[in-house]
This record gives C-alpha cells, sequence and structure tokens, in this order.
C-alpha cells in the first residue's frame, strides 16, 4: 500500500518558497514583506546558503576581491527594489565566499568567520555548473573549464561564460542552407548546463542530459535530440519546434515545458507549462495534446500514453535551484538524488520504492541533509559508504 510521507513540514516548504520568491520573482513581494521574513535567523542563514549556490554555479577557479565584490552587488540588485533600501542584512547574505582550489573547499561568511576545511574525498558535493561541448569533427571543449568560448563561424556567434551558459546568435555572414551542422551539449551526472539556441529558444538541461540541436535553424522543421532532462522555454515561429526522443517526439511552436527521457528509465514525462504540445507516440502511432496544467507519461516498453492535472512546479523547480518531492515516490527521488549528487543507489526493500514523499529543499544543500530528512519523514534508514547509497526500512517506522 502507497504511503505519504511529509519532509520537514509546511512552515519549511512556505521559506523555500518565498526564498524562491525573492531571488526570482521580487516584483512580486513588498519591502515590509521581506524585512518581515529576514527578521528570522534561520531564513537569513537559507538566504545565506543561496548566494553560496549561486556563486558556486559560476565555478571560478580562484575568486579576486574584484569578484567577490561583483558578486555582492548583484545579489544586492537582485534582492532590493530600485533606489530604496529594504532590510539591512544584505551584506550578511552577500559576503559569502567560496574558494575552489588544490582540492580542497573553504566556506566562509559574516556569522562564523571560522573557515572550513573540507577535502573533495571526504565529502560528496551537489551538482555544478559544467557541461561538455561536441563538435562535428567530434572535438571537446570542456565548458567549466574555460571563462570564454568563442565561436563566429557558419554565420553564428557561439558564446560561453558561466553565468549565462552556451549562447548562439547569428551574425550578417553568409550560410550555406543546404545542409545542417550540429552541435551536442553534454551534461554529467552532478552537472547542470543553460542553452540559447540560435532561434531564441531557451533551455536548461539537467544532471546525466544531452542535446544535439543545429548550430542555425533552417528549413521546414526547428529540430533537436533530447536524451535525458531538459527544460524548454520555445521562442514562437511559424515553424514548428521538434525534440525527438527515444519512439516519441514532442512538437511545437511556441511555449514552455519540461521533458524527462533518460535512458533506461520505464517511462518518459512532458508537463506543459504554458502554450500547447502535441506528443507523438511511434509504438502506438497516436498523437495525443495536452494544456497547461497536465503531464503526459509514456511507458517507454509499450508506447502507452496517460495524460494526468499536476502541480507544474513540482517538475520544473529544478532550473531555480529547489529540489520539489512533492507527489514523487521514493523510487523517483533516488533517481534524482543519484543524478545530482553522483552516488548509486540500492534498496534493500522493494516495498518502500514507492511511498510517497512531498517536502521542498535547496539542491546546493548537503546529501547528508536530505537523506535525514527523507529518514526522518518515513520510515527508512539510509547508509552512506563512498558513493554508495543503501536505503533500507526501518523497523516500526522508528529511526
Amino acid at each position: 500500500m502507497q504511503t505519504k510521507k511529509f519532509m520537514g513540514g509546511k512552515d519549511h516548504d512556505i521559506n523555500i518558497e518565498f526564498l524562491n520568491r525573492l531571488l526570482y520573482h521580487r516584483e512580486e513581494l513588498s519591502g515590509e514583506e521581506i524585512e518581515s521574513w529576514l527578521s528570522s535567523e534561520n531564513n537569513r542563514k537559507l538566504l545565506d546558503e543561496a548566494a553560496m549556490y549561486n556563486r558556486a554555479l559560476c565555478s571560478f577557479k580562484y575568486v579576486s576581491a574584484k569578484e567577490k565584490e561583483k558578486e555582492r552587488l548583484r545579489l544586492m540588485n537582485r534582492i532590493k527594489s530600485p533606489g530604496k533600501q529594504l532590510f539591512r542584512w544584505v551584506g550578511y547574505a552577500a559576503s559569502i565566499l567560496i574558494l575552489v582550489s588544490a582540492g580542497l573547499v573553504f566556506y566562509m561568511s559574516s556569522s562564523d568567520n571560522r573557515p572550513e576545511q573540507l577535502s573533495i574525498q571526504e565529502k560528496i558535493n551537489p551538482g555544478e555548473f559544467k557541461a561538455e561541448l561536441v563538435l562535428p569533427d567530434g572535438k571537446k571543449i570542456l565548458l567549466a573549464a574555460k571563462e570564454a568560448y568563442v565561436d563566429s563561424s557558419k554565420g553564428v556567434v557561439v558564446k560561453n561564460d558561466q553565468t549565462n551558459g552556451l549562447v548562439y546568435s547569428k551574425n550578417d555572414a553568409s550560410t550555406d542552407k543546404s545542409e545542417k551542422t550540429y552541435h551536442t551539449l553534454k551534461v554529467p551526472l552532478g552537472g547542470f548546463y543553460p542553452l540559447l539556441l540560435s532561434d531564441g529558444t531557451k533551455v536548461w538541461l539537467n544532471a546525466g542530459s544531452e542535446l544535439k540541436y543545429p548550430v542555425e535553424f533552417n528549413g521546414e522543421v526547428r529540430d533537436v535530440y533530447l536524451h535525458g532532462e531538459a527544460y524548454f522555454e520555445v521562442m514562437k515561429d511559424k515553424i514548428p519546434f521538434v525534440v525527438n526522443l527515444e519512439d516519441s517526439r514532442i512538437e511545437v511552436l511556441g511555449t514552455s515545458f519540461n521533458v524527462n527521457a533518460y535512458k533506461g528509465d520505464d517511462n518518459i514525462f512532458a508537463t506543459l507549462k504554458s502554450g500547447s504540445i502535441a506528443f507523438y507516440s511511434e509504438k502506438e502511432k497516436i498523437k495525443t495534446v495536452i494544456k497547461p496544467g497536465q503531464q503526459l507519461k509514456m511507458n517507454a516498453n509499450s508506447g502507452e500514453t496517460f495524460v494526468r492535472d499536476v502541480d507544474v512546479n513540482t517538475y520544473t523547480s529544478w532550473t531555480e535551484g529547489i529540489f520539489n518531492f512533492n507527489e514523487m515516490n521514493l523510487d523517483e527521488i533516488m533517481k534524482i538524488i543519484a543524478r545530482w549528487y553522483q552516488v548509486d543507489v540500492v534498496f534493500r526493500d522493494e516495498k518502500i520504492r514507492y511511498d510517497e514523499y512531498y517536502g521542498k529543499m535547496p539542491m546546493y544543500s548537503d546529501i547528508e541533509d536530505v537523506l535525514r530528512k527523507i529518514e526522518m519523514s518515513g520510515n527508512v534508514k539510509y547508509k552512506l559508504e563512498g558513493k554508495m547509497l543503501t536505503i533500507t526500512e526501518s523497523k516500526n517506522g522508528i529511526n
């Protein structure tokens, strides 16, 4: 029998939601709301950690005083309203400094001036901003290892940096429209990367995913090929945009949606945020159109499809740095954890796989914090040895 477990309580979820609005939807909040929220020490610590995550995503090998100041100003501009100071703690949250060098991680904030030294071999770190670009001749470029990569061939300028990701933009050079040139962006386990295609479509690639796409779109269709998980904000155009998956495809004109199609998984999921998409199952030879707030699930073996209403944020919040485990069972949650933290998961008791859990956590959380919340919420115990994570049933549901 399927049971439901709640992680961290409602107050924790409310604080995570408020933090998300503060960082990404500042215009929705008043100065009084922010002042009140930041009066809590726990909330200030949460904001502190969020700033750390944003800094970590930039993946600078060394952080100079100049770069630290740029980060401080960026965080201030995001959180304060134009021309008006809203709270006195902005210096607190922006004082975070991450240094990654010589195999060590140092974390310092104004709440604790004592540096903490952690060996990478002793700690499983969350995912980071990294990817590999594969060119037509097979050449591979490690994007996270470069501050910039620029290529202006084929009539398209390709730029990469650790803030905006990989960006393709058209220039005035003449191009050969008879043949498409494809690039492939590969995001390893423990990675994440944004991409702006030459037609203006935005893509976020999750851990363990890859996307093959034309450097410049031409012809009667804008086609890309996905393995893994990606969130798309498709630029509206009369030319259809097609996401090709294994034994299926998704066709749109202009819309926002998430696709989860990892190799080896039993199901493929397409979740629609806005617009409309047509999902084609090659095995069933059927077309299904879904509306915003709906999710299509296709059995990867049979091709059978099923549509249900869902909370879209559950399936898109990863693009904003939040684990949202609502409506997910333990098996689904552990697949996410395995890809993000690069661990191998083993279930010793099969029946606990399908217990549902409800809760949200920052993706920059320490893996032990995530596992402890799951352990405290349900009848499970975990054991982490190196990269091996073992999940067992807890006797009598007591941990």
